[in-house]
């Protein structure tokens, strides 16, 4: 079984692809520069994690709090802050179809405050906006790839 991070990370990039602007333009786990041919994308990615220790009954569980950073990647486009902004909804509104995420995931916030980057290197402008999405969900102690309600 994959590790609990894979598994999250995997069902955002399901929610998430096919959405208006980005289609299939949606990668986990990618840590290599996107290609303006392939803008606009979303590169999904986990950030830090807390972990806390509790019980079920005689069972240690360990409650994890995870990060999951979703960056919105725009090129060369007059309107890249509308386009941003319509990104944004179409992320807001798929992770809070299901905020499970459909693997136990037992709560998402929204995100506190965004970033955006700009790369203009080049003749056209790339613009990256970063959400951070927290996430909780519960594993068995010693087996991070079982998420347990």
């Amino acid at each position: 079984m994959a590790h609990a991070h894979k598994q999250i990370r995997d069902a955002v990039v399901t929610k998430l692809t096919g959405l208006s602007h980005t289609a299939s333009n949606v990668f986990g786990s990618r840590f290599y520069p996107v290609r303006k041919s392939e803008t606009p994308a979303l590169l999904v990615t986990n950030g830090d994690e807390f972990i806390s220790v509790g019980s079920v009954g005689a069972q240690t569980i360990q409650i994890r709090r995870l990060e999951i950073i979703i960056e919105a990647v725009v090129a060369g486009k007059d309107d890249i802050g509308h386009i941003l902004d319509s990104i944004r909804m179409n992320v807001d509104n798929a992770m809070f179809l299901d905020p499970t995420l459909g693997v136990n995931v037992k709560d998402m916030e929204e995100p506190e405050h965004d970033e955006i980057e700009i790369d203009d290197n080049s003749s056209l402008p790339i613009v990256t906006q970063r959400f951070i999405y927290p996430v909780t969900y519960k594993t068995v102690e010693g087996s991070p790839g079982t998420i347990v309600n």
